[in-house]
């Protein structure tokens, strides 16, 4: 396979939006709840990285968002006494150079939506098949690309940032600073819309009016509901082609009949029970039920038990345990990060939202242990309004504090 050439590096405006997306990114993760972080859409060249992160903004903040770059990026560095000071524009254009030294692969860091957060590196060159097979699927006539996908996820990179190129170098706009209810309000006949299934259920309840004639859309990162893709149907959407995948394999499959199979991507090619590419194998994220050798129904994830102390636990039976909890409204579980422990943590929604935390922490250990063997108890206990997702509305990690 040819190496390509990462020719989006050159292209200022994509590379300050990958970029942009990426920093605050991180720095949402970084500041859970916190508001204080100008939205990536305001950015430009001449303003401060630390100004636009909000006055909490620290040095260790800023190391970890130059940490989060570089991990995007290969190659990637600011000199230390420019990390504080430098404008956006110095950090893209160090960007631009480690995507000229580096320009065969980027690396994605998964949500951590069915586990922890894993970082995998994707070379450019398969990426850029996707896109292309995209740009086949999508066929011609689209006239302008309306994104609602972060450019700094695998989805959003293929889709954003790829997928234009191949189908003519369309032009993009971001919608993210839209309200979903807008959406149609925002489009014209010929349109592509990228979106997510959190952005596509909004859109669908607050529709303003029905969409323009001849708009298509593609959406990823998790399955979209039937009834949802229904709606948008009904709603006048001529197309609505699903992409199966994960932030570890890109896309694997598609589809645009919520109630059909999916059909593998060219690339792949099923192998027993599981898939391979370029001749290797590949775990599926998923348990699939095959119809000959290339369409397929996802059945679901395959057991998520992990290990603590040697003994098998299900996040998912301690999550229900704790939701019957009387002062709990919702709760998420997960395994701690590497840095934080070797237990589960949960981060609680509580019912009342000013209700005393540190009281309501040591009834949730108690509960926890007259309900829980001793592996299956969390070792921490977060606690905010909405538990956490990320920007394309899956559930994302937190940290402990």
């Amino acid at each position: 396979m040819r190496r390509p050439r990462a020719w989006w590096g050159s292209d200022r405006a994509t590379l300050s939006r990958v970029l942009a997306h990426q920093l605050h990114a991180e720095f949402a993760r970084l500041r859970l709840g916190s508001t204080s972080a100008v939205p990536p859409w305001l950015w430009n060249d001449e303003t401060v990285l630390s100004e636009m992160l909000g006055e909490d903004v620290d040095s260790l903040d800023l190391m970890s968002l130059s940490a989060a770059v570089a991990e995007l990026l290969p190659g990637y560095s600011v000199e230390p006494g420019l990390i504080r000071t430098a404008a956006f524009g110095a950090w893209c254009a160090a960007a631009a150079d480690s995507v000229r030294d580096q320009p065969t692969t980027v690396t994605f860091r998964s949500s951590g939506s069915t586990g922890i957060s894993r970082s995998t590196t994707h070379p450019l060159a398969q990426l850029e098949e996707e896109a292309a097979s995209l740009a086949i699927l999508l066929g011609t006539g689209r006239r302008r690309v309306m994104s609602a996908v972060p450019a700094h996820h695998a989805y959003g990179f293929i889709h954003s940032v790829l997928l234009p190129r191949h189908l003519g170098g369309l032009p993009l706009e971001d919608l993210r600073h839209h309200n979903p209810s807008e959406l149609t309000v925002q489009l014209r006949p010929g349109d592509l819309v990228l979106g997510h299934p959190a952005f596509w259920h909004a859109a669908v309840r607050g529709m303003l009016k029905p969409f323009p004639a001849d708009v298509v859309a593609v959406t990823s990162s998790a399955p979209c509901p039937p009834a949802t893709a229904l709606d948008l149907e009904r709603a006048g959407l001529v197309r609505l082609v699903q992409v199966y995948g994960t932030s570890e394999t890109a896309g694997i499959g598609w589809r645009d009949d919520p109630l059909a199979r999916y059909t593998l991507l060219p690339a792949w090619q099923r192998d027993g029970h599981g898939l391979k590419r370029d001749g290797q194998p590949v775990e599926p994220p998923d348990r699939l039920d095959w119809d000959g050798n290339d369409r397929f129904h996802v059945l679901g994830r395959h057991d998520q038990s992990i290990q603590i102390g040697g003994l098998n636990v299900d996040p998912k039976q301690v999550r229900d345990t704790l939701s019957a909890h009387p002062e709990v409204a919702c709760v998420a579980v997960r395994m701690m990060r590497a840095d934080e422990g070797q237990r589960l943590k949960a981060f609680v929604v509580p019912r009342i939202e000013d209700c005393d935390r540190t009281r309501l922490r040591a009834d949730l250990r108690r509960f926890a242990t007259a309900a829980l063997p001793p592996q299956d108890r969390p070792g921490a206990y977060s606690f905010g309004p909405a538990l956490p997702v990320n920007d394309l509305g899956k559930a994302a990690d937190w940290l402990v504090v």
